[in-house]
């Protein structure tokens, strides 16, 4: 019989690192006009770049992980994560 299942920090890492990443740069687009942003296109580019890759690196090392609960909400908050900015991108492509 095998013990508890250890909580796995790749993912729980990843989804701080990846929703850390989002809150900074809503804060940045929402803190007023374009051209006084102190946060312009190509840095908002590679906070978006960044959140993404940490959502991803952390499914990719976390979906074998042993399933403990705390694991599994870090998994399903990057999925929510990645969710939200295949949206924005297929929202942006079909309108755009």
């Amino acid at each position: 019989m095998r013990g508890p299942a250890r909580i796995a920090y790749w993912p729980l890492l990843a989804a701080l690192a990846g929703w850390g990443l989002t809150v900074v740069m809503v804060a940045h687009a929402l803190s007023g006009p374009f051209a006084g942003r102190t946060c312009q296109t190509g840095c908002m580019q590679i906070l978006a770049a960044a959140s993404v890759l940490a959502a991803a690196l952390g499914l990719a090392f976390g979906h074998r992980a042993p399933r403990h609960p705390v694991t599994l909400l870090a998994l399903l908050s990057l999925l929510g994560l990645l969710a939200i900015y295949l949206t924005v991108f297929l929202i942006g492509t079909l309108t755009g």
